[in-house]
């Protein structure tokens, strides 16, 4: 092909290139792109969807605007904002999805997400977060010497999850929780207080009711129970041999960096029970010790110990609250296949009744550049 022929080949492809036109030109402030969407229960327990989305034109004051209507699904709200919005509304780029934890107590809530996974337009890429409180405080906030609220809320999660205080759960991983009986779900959770703040993960039980809020220390400790770090984790725990101040300054804290971590989980079934084996091993870098050094201390052993301690409680709240946000189930189910078939359909009844152990070996790979 000569050069002619391609260059006539090119002008082709060009003029065939749908959007070209100008009768298909869509100027941005002629669009409504919604980022947001939420739903909660009212004061009458009225279902109440709610979506926010950023505004391009010149002449508004306002960069954004939300709406809140009153609807049993989501296709019959999508309607009525229809009514509300003065630009054309653009589908598929919802960044998040927030869910008041009044909902998160009711039953059947997850039905009323049905048309995120039936559209081919919808995205499920969207993080879903637990809202403490009523949506519609974090919809209407009005965030000073802030981004836009949805960039200041994705980069919220997004950074909490890489510092692993929080989760990260999408659309799409959700509905695996949910309709997964050998794990619960979990899902960020934020609140507002001066301003909007991450509180956590919202664990939910195998109904997907609302069971057990983490806050930023277990999650850190639920990362370690997965056997993952996704960026930056660090722990502060107290060394009981360790000097401590007669002043208000606990002097006997320690902080240190997870660098490395891996969880292997290990399944048995006894004299009708499940038994798990969680061990846990860690690399960690020293960054902070208030106490002077003392070589009978071994530090090693103490942390060890320590870590055990705090997992071990956590594993027992999710007993007492009757959730599988490890998944243990899942190992019932690949390696006790017999006996998981018939608990499965009350699988957290069970997993409080089972024993679960937890062994922890540390090493420390650095001390810091000062002794």
């Amino acid at each position: 092909m000569n050069r002619k022929s391609r260059l006539v080949l090119l002008v082709l492809l060009a003029l065939s290139l749908s959007g070209c036109g100008g009768g298909d030109r869509k100027d941005l402030e002629d669009l409504t792109i919604v980022l947001i969407v939420g739903i909660d229960l009212d004061e009458n327990n009225n279902v109440i969807f709610y979506e926010s989305s950023p505004v391009f034109s010149k002449e508004a004051k306002d960069k954004e605007e939300q709406y809140g209507v009153k609807a049993m699904t989501f296709r019959e709200a999508r309607e009525k904002f229809d009514t509300k919005v003065t630009a054309l509304t653009v589908g598929g780029e919802i960044e998040l999805v927030l869910l008041g934890k009044k909902l998160l107590a009711s039953d059947d809530w997850f039905r009323l997400l049905d048309i995120f996974y039936r559209e081919e337009k919808s995205t499920v890429s969207a993080r879903v977060v637990a809202v403490d409180g009523p949506v519609k405080d974090i919809i209407y906030e009005k965030a000073e010497n802030k981004p836009r609220l949805p960039l200041h809320l994705t980069k919220l999660i997004d950074t909490s999850y890489r510092r692993n205080l929080t989760v990260k759960t999408t659309l799409q991983e959700l509905r695996r929780q949910v309709t997964d009986k050998g794990l619960t779900p979990s899902i960020s959770e934020i609140k507002k207080g001066k301003g909007l703040e991450l509180k956590g993960t919202a664990l939910l039980d195998e109904r997907g009711k609302y069971a057990l809020p983490l806050g930023i220390e277990e999650n850190a400790l639920f990362h370690i129970l997965m056997g993952r770090r996704v960026g930056e984790m660090t722990i502060t725990i107290s060394i009981p041999d360790a000097e401590r101040s007669t002043g208000k300054i606990e002097t006997n804290k320690l902080s240190f960096m997870a660098e490395r971590i891996s969880t292997n989980t290990r399944s048995s079934y006894e004299k009708g029970r499940f038994h798990f084996d969680l061990n846990a091993s860690l690399g960690v870098n020293m960054v902070e010790r208030l106490f002077a050094d003392d070589p009978s201390i071994d530090l090693e052993r103490i942390i060890a110990e320590q870590l055990r301690m705090k997992l071990k409680a956590l594993i027992a709240k999710f007993q007492a609250h009757r959730i599988d946000p490890l998944g243990l189930g899942m190992y019932a189910r690949a390696f006790h296949y017999k006996e998981w078939k018939q608990v499965q359909e009350h699988w957290g009844e069970e997993l409080a009744k089972s024993d679960i152990n937890v062994s922890v070996k540390v090493e420390i790979k650095k001390k810091g550049a000062v002794k």
